[in-house]
């Protein structure tokens, strides 16, 4: 209920943001303001009641009952305002109805604000949480990074695992005052077994020069580091380091860093090791993480934990007590912790067992006073109290942490449990739950015992795990034989022991520094006997010149090892199959339900494929600049349903097209092309619910998917990327407006010379659109007009004279939820005009190539004070 209400009322608060530049006959820009304000508070105080479990109270209930009501009513009013109806509802009436409205919200607000239901120091400001956390040091720490000059070059943290060192690096890094301090940004991990320099240093040049990794991932580490140690003379940069193990790993980076020369850059660096973080701190400071005294560790577990009430008085406060015993006064024991009293106390009196609870504490004790000790035995607690569907998705993202990705995709997480069959839609879920929708509700139940951290505010796009939470998760599948990890060493074989575990994970790190001139065997089965998933791993770019070298390619591991086993998995992450040759016998894996090639390098897909008539899941997302040759095999799977194409691939088929028909199980189809698809074949695919779509100057194809994409109810996510597509003629225009107005699309990328938005549109144009590209498009009227009342969109960018006018105006109410814009190569552009109150939550901002731009709009973007052609960098 809760989720329904903040939904109804988020729309309306978008629907005000939109009515007060014109505002309402009668009533006061102000008076609607306040509205929308009161809003906005009874929004957090029912997200804030229904994440701390207070929604059984009465009082709760009465105050969401009637904001649900409240806001539809509001609705109704806001559509006949908008729409003119005076003659069937007199304007006076609708008047004194708006201040009944706002009467009635005050009230409410003002009764729930003096219960004692919500506890408003919850809501307190992240600098407030961040300073009872860390103590005066991060006050300090902050002051010198908002400095004009960098006075401490490096800056150390050390402590043990779980102490906060990330978290405190985290928030510095992502504070906003000091973001706009910065021109440019990195963060790198190190917390991998095999350390190679040239990965960090790579990794740091890419993100600080996002437009040039192709340029990056070819150069030799001397030219990397060169280009590295440059570019922070000029550039002011943050650079976090993150787990640095050794001192080795620090001098063999080291020389990257102008540390003892000029410098424009801040580098913050963790490390669990006191020597590591003293080595580091040439010209910088050394700040140590400790343990959290009795008082700090008791505020912040109370900041964290819920729970219902409905326990008795003695028996919550000595439970509490003991379990904080037991973290050692680490943050992080304390924060999963609080997920762990959360679940057992989210229960009514009647099933929740204190007894039971103290026993479970016990069985899990450790005697040490060693807080990693510690941190391990709660995280064995909680783990111990998952539901048993939660334990083996739980275990799954230790393979999916790796060192060279700080961050896990939804999307990867979401496929690798459903190819594992860890998600199964019962009898009790509703006809229209899918799997995707279970998954959802899987993440963000170990989000609420604290087990993951997820990213993404509206929609969660990416989620962490801590990297003792995921050496906890590897021991432990490990350990329940659910999956084994066996590390290679460049082209040195692996030897894969007799193992019971049902997965094996191979990272292959075919590219480390000391690599052998010529390949060995690469690992094969040895002897596994239950293995029903394989995973390949590569995590390096390569420096390979491979016209010079001589390389003799090697089967990634042999079939016939695997063929007396029920093999449903194979997923190769980051291969360069220039380097391993795919199984010539993968077409006899005939029970596999999931393949992935996802970031590898591979040109060309085998016809043997074609055999995997049980493929449930298909993945040839291989990296950006190959182009695959697909053949004609996609009809053969006609249980498929989930197929995502490369970016760039071609027919392997002899009559042209690649068919599809007949697969009517799809329900996620991504980077459909419809020079190498046949649009007709959609038609049979009823169940698609995201559907990323490319087309290239066909309009009457266009026209096709716009039709279908209405036509398919289950359809709630289109992406559409039109690329040289120019309105000169009326049926072009025609199917313009149609695509603008489709309420399933979400991301628009448009490519073509179009003039004007269409006039004459029925319905609203871009309703539900997130994120937008308009390249070339040459509009003659100010875009912003339109763009900017855009209530859901989050990204716009717009590049190669979208617009040819001289001027663009931004007004009050502009972008009310925009937050990253881009402006890149615009020739007639002289003046652009931003109002104070316009895109309150833009956070990036890119400008490039705006040669008659002669500033950016001043006050309000601060943070936008260089514009670098060369770095493409703003903030």
């Amino acid at each position: 209920m809760a989720n329904n209400v903040c939904g109804v009322v988020q729309l309306v608060v978008d629907k005000l943001g939109f009515e007060k530049s014109r505002s309402f006959k009668g009533v006061s820009a102000s008076t609607v303001e306040n509205l929308s304000q009161d809003l906005i508070v009874s929004l957090r105080l029912v997200a804030s009641a229904e994440a701390k479990h207070f929604t059984n109270d009465d009082q709760f209930r009465h105050f969401r009952d009637f904001l649900f009501y409240f806001s539809k009513d509001l609705d109704d009013y806001i559509e006949l305002v908008k729409s003119g109806l005076e003659h069937v509802n007199p304007i006076n009436i609708l008047e004194s109805k708006l201040e009944t409205f706002i009467s009635k919200i005050t009230d409410s607000l003002t009764l729930v604000r003096q219960s004692p239901l919500l506890d408003q120091g919850s809501q307190s400001r992240p600098e407030e949480e961040e300073t009872f956390l860390f103590g005066p040091p991060e006050k300090e720490i902050r002051e010198l990074l908002l400095q004009e000059s960098i006075e401490f070059p490096v800056i150390s943290f050390h402590g043990m695992g779980g102490m906060g060192k990330t978290t405190l690096a985290g928030a510095l890094y992502n504070d906003a005052g000091v973001r706009r301090s910065f021109q440019a940004f990195a963060w790198v991990n190190c917390a991998r077994k095999e350390f190679y320099a040239i990965t960090v240093v790579k990794s740091i040049l890419g993100q600080l020069l996002p437009r040039q990794k192709k340029v990056v991932a070819g150069l030799s580490f001397l030219d990397s580091t060169r280009m590295l140690y440059r570019l922070q003379q000029k550039v002011k940069c943050l650079i976090v380091i993150c787990d640095v193990r050794t001192r080795e790993n620090w001098r063999n980076m080291r020389v990257a860093f102008p540390i003892r020369d000029e410098t424009r850059t801040q580098i913050l660096i963790t490390t669990r090791i006191e020597e590591v973080a003293a080595d580091c701190r040439q010209n910088g400071k050394l700040y140590g993480m400790r343990q959290l005294d009795a008082d700090r560790s008791n505020r912040l577990f109370n900041k964290i934990a819920g729970g219902t009430t409905n326990l008795i008085p003695h028996c919550v406060d000595k439970l509490r007590k003991e379990i904080l015993s037991r973290c050692g006064g680490s943050p992080l024991a304390i924060t999963i912790a609080a997920g762990y009293w959360n679940s057992i106390t989210n229960k009514d009196d009647t099933t929740f067992d204190p007894n039971k609870a103290f026993d479970e504490i016990n069985l899990h004790q450790d005697e040490t006073a060693d807080p990693e000790r510690s941190l391990r035995s709660m995280l064995q607690l909680c783990y111990s109290n998952l539901p048993l569907r939660l334990k083996a998705c739980f275990l799954y993202l230790a393979q999916l942490t790796r060192s060279d990705r700080s961050e896990i995709r939804v999307d990867e997480i979401y496929l690798r449990w459903i190819a594992e069959g860890l998600v199964v839609i019962s009898e009790d879920e509703s006809a229209n739950t899918t799997k995707t929708d279970i998954t959802e509700n899987y993440l963000l139940e170990l989000a609420r015992r604290n087990m993951v951290r997820l990213n993404g505010e509206e929609l969660v796009k990416s989620c962490q795990i801590h990297p003792l939470v995921r050496d906890f998760c590897v021991d432990q599948g490990e350990k329940e034989k659910l999956f084994e990890v066996v590390a290679g060493r460049g082209f040195a074989t692996a030897v894969i022991p007799k193992s019971l575990a049902s997965g094996l994970t191979i990272e292959m790190n075919a590219y480390c520094e000391d690599r052998a001139a010529v390949p060995a065997v690469v690992p094969h089965g040895g002897g596994n006997s239950r293995c029903s998933s394989l995973y390949f791993m590569d995590t390096v770019e390569p420096v390979v010149d491979y016209a010079a070298a001589d390389w003799r390619r090697v089967e990634v591991f042999e079939v016939k090892e695997f063929m007396k086993r029920v093999l449903r998995v194979v997923e190769f992450d980051g291969v360069d199959f220039r380097l391993w040759k795919l199984p010539k016998g993968m077409g006899n894996l005939v029970f596999l339900r999931y393949l992935s090639f996802r970031r590898c390098h591979l040109e060309e897909i085998p016809s043997s494929l074609g055999n995997l008539s049980e493929l449930r899941i298909l993945d040839l997302r291989v990296r950006g600049h190959c182009r695959v040759t697909i053949p004609d095999l996609l009809c053969k799977f006609a249980k498929i349903e989930r197929l995502y194409f490369p970016a760039k691939y071609r027919s392997g088929a002899d009559h042209g097209r690649l068919n599809m028909r007949g697969l009517t199980e799809v329900e996620i189809l991504v980077n459909f092309d419809t020079k190498v698809c046949y649009t007709d074949h959609l038609e049979d695919m009823k169940k698609l619910q995201r559907f990323d779509v490319v087309v290239e100057d066909d309009h009457k194809a266009l026209d096709k998917v716009v039709d279908f994409v209405d036509d398919v109810v289950s359809t709630t996510s289109f992406s559409l990327d039109v690329r040289n597509f120019t309105c000169y003629s009326d049926e072009r225009i025609s199917v313009l407006r149609k695509m603008l107005v489709c309420e399933s699309l979400r991301k628009l990328q448009l490519e073509g010379h179009i003039k004007k938005f269409p006039d004459n549109v029925v319905g609203i144009m871009l309703a539900n659109v997130e994120e937008i590209v308009l390249d070339g498009s040459e509009l003659k009227v100010d875009p912003m007009q339109r763009l900017g009342k855009l209530s859901k969109l989050k990204s716009l960018d717009m590049r190669n004279d979208a617009f040819i006018g001289k001027e663009m105006v931004c007004h009050g109410s502009d972008f009310p939820n925009l937050k990253s814009f881009k402006l890149v190569n615009f020739h007639y552009l002289e003046k652009w005009t931003v109002e104070p109150e316009a895109m309150p939550k833009v956070s990036t901002m890119w400008i490039e190539k705006c040669s008659k731009l002669s500033s950016t709009p001043a006050g309000r973007f601060e943070f936008a004070h260089n514009i670098n052609n060369e770095l493409n960098i703003v903030c």
